[in-house]
């Protein structure tokens, strides 16, 4: 089981056929939309529009890390 980070269906796919992974899950992006696999079961596969901030205290307290779809950037 693999958790956290997904916001497509394009990387979860890949995550799942083409990896040794048989579950993921999903929280943030279900708590953002609710409606979330309602969308993608409908035909629109946008990535999901939760955005994660990530915080590395001990190895660097200045940097934040933000993840939007499937990309990381550094604001």
């Amino acid at each position: 089981m693999l958790v956290g980070g997904h916001r497509s269906v394009d990387n979860m796919n890949t995550v799942l056929n083409e990896g040794k992974i048989e579950y993921l899950s999903l929280s943030r992006p279900l708590i953002r939309e609710p409606d979330l696999t309602d969308r993608w079961q409908s035909g629109e596969c946008s990535p999901a529009k939760c955005v994660l901030q990530y915080v590395l205290p001990h190895t660097c307290p200045q940097m934040h890390f933000q993840t939007e779809g499937d990309k990381m950037t550094v604001p």
